[in-house]
C-alpha cells in the first residue's frame, strides 16, 4: 500500500487547526460589536466556534490521504467557507435588530434586544465598529476605485488573514505593510464610510 505525503490525523481538532479556529473567531468577534451584553458576547463566542468546528468535522469526514494537500490546508478551506457565511449570516441579524419603531423601545419588543438609541454608540467613527453598518462589498467597491491595493488588503483583512499571511500575498515586507498601507487602508475605509453616512 502506497504511503502518502500528507495522512488524515488522529484528531480532527490539531493544534493547527484548534489556532486557525481561535485566530477567525477573535476576528469574527472584533467585526462584530453591536453587542454590550457580556452573557450575548459569550453566546456569539461560543456560535462561531461551534460553527467553524463543525465545518473542520466535515472536512475531517472528506479528506483523503494525498501528496499534495496537508489536513490543515484542506481543513483551512472549510473553516474560510464558514467564517464567510457567517459575515453574511450576522449581518442579516444585525439588521433586523436595528429596525425598531421607536427609538426608546426594544426592538422586536424583546426587553434584552437594544433599542435604536442604544445602539449609536460613542465611539462610530473606529473601523471596526464602521463596517458592521456599511455593506463590505460596498466599501470594497468604491475603495477599489481608487486604490486598488487597500481594496485587496481590506478584502484579505475582512477574510480573516492575519496582516503577517497578507504581506507576502500582496509582496511587500511585513514593515511597510504593518506601518504604511494598513494604516491607510484603514482610514480610507474610515473616510469611505463618513462619507457614506
Amino acid at each position: 500500500m502506497k504511503k502518502h505525503k500528507f495522512t488524515r490525523p488522529a484528531n480532527p481538532i490539531t493544534v493547527k487547526v484548534a489556532e486557525d479556529i481561535n485566530a477567525k473567531t477573535h476576528t469574527l468577534m472584533g467585526m462584530f460589536k453591536d453587542f454590550t451584553n457580556e452573557e450575548k458576547r459569550e453566546y456569539r463566542r461560543n456560535d462561531i466556534t461551534s460553527r467553524l468546528a463543525g465545518a473542520v468535522m466535515k472536512a475531517y469526514a472528506k479528506f483523503k490521504d494525498n501528496d499534495r494537500c496537508s489536513y490543515e490546508t484542506y481543513a483551512d478551506m472549510f473553516i474560510v467557507s464558514e467564517f464567510k457565511h457567517y459575515i453574511r449570516d450576522y449581518a442579516r441579524v444585525i439588521e433586523i435588530e436595528s429596525v425598531t419603531v421607536s427609538c426608546d423601545r426594544p426592538v422586536n419588543g424583546d426587553d434584552d434586544a437594544p433599542s435604536h438609541v442604544a445602539s449609536m454608540v460613542e465611539t462610530r467613527n473606529t473601523v471596526e465598529q464602521a463596517i458592521d453598518r456599511m455593506d463590505f462589498a460596498d466599501i470594497i467597491r468604491i475603495l477599489r476605485r481608487t486604490n486598488r491595493l487597500y481594496a485587496r488588503v481590506f478584502s484579505l483583512r475582512r477574510q480573516g488573514y492575519k496582516l503577517s499571511d497578507i504581506a507576502p500575498m500582496i509582496g511587500v515586507a511585513d514593515w511597510e505593510l504593518y506601518d504604511v498601507i494598513w494604516p491607510a487602508t484603514k482610514e480610507a475605509v474610515k473616510k469611505i464610510y463618513d462619507y457614506g453616512r
